[in-house]
């Protein structure tokens, strides 16, 4: 993890009683808060103090993901395309994504009791937030695999464009869970928790 915040008192803070964030290291520009036990992190690779980045990082390739054309819905399953209908994506009565890109140009939400599940699928947030409510139950990744030359984005699970200023928010059920990057270098992130499976990947 590293926080490219300069705040001195909470650039990264972690008050958690039950959940526990694991990560290899975490670094920061800023100030460091967290409770006892709140991470499992070594604390031989906790540090404050570190440089900034420029911002966006100058060495950050962006992906250029060609969008798929149209909207099409097979019964309660939805396929690649790119869906700009509608109020909010995915459509009522959908609960599951057949694989491939999605391209999105309104709100992605999955309310309290509704569910998705979906594999080696690419969700781009051209424009709108997310929003995954906790009592959803919803399991999505992207593309599973090494990165290749046939499978150059592998791992990558969401994508919201620099241009995108907006809100990501990932919470679920205990039966939830998610896996692949998300890539959101403009949005304001919240991850809430998402029960036993979680979150696997990078944000």
């Amino acid at each position: 993890i590293f926080v490219n915040s300069d705040c001195p008192s909470a650039a990264f803070f972690n008050n958690s009683s039950a959940a526990k964030l694991t990560a290899p290291c975490l670094q920061s520009v800023g100030g460091i808060q967290y409770a006892a036990d709140a991470l499992n992190i070594p604390t031989s690779c906790i540090s404050d103090g570190a440089s900034a980045y420029n911002y966006p990082p100058d060495n950050i390739v962006f992906p250029n993901i060609v969008c798929p054309s149209g909207e099409s819905q097979s019964g309660s399953t939805l396929n690649p395309g790119t869906y700009t209908s509608g109020n909010k994506f995915p459509p009522s009565g959908v609960t599951s994504l057949s694989p491939g890109v999605y391209c999105v140009e309104n709100d992605f939400v999955v309310n309290g009791g509704e569910s998705l599940v979906g594999s080696n699928v690419i969700i781009i947030m051209k424009d709108g937030d997310v929003s995954f409510n906790g009592g959803a139950t919803i399991n999505l990744s992207g593309p599973s695999g090494a990165q290749s030359e046939t499978n150059p984005y592998a791992g990558l699970f969401m994508y919201m464009p620099m241009e995108n200023q907006g809100t990501i928010s990932l919470n679920g059920n205990s039966g939830s869970g998610f896996t692949g990057s998300v890539l959101a270098p403009s949005a304001n992130i919240s991850i809430d928790g998402t029960g036993d499976a979680g979150l696997h990947g990078q944000i």
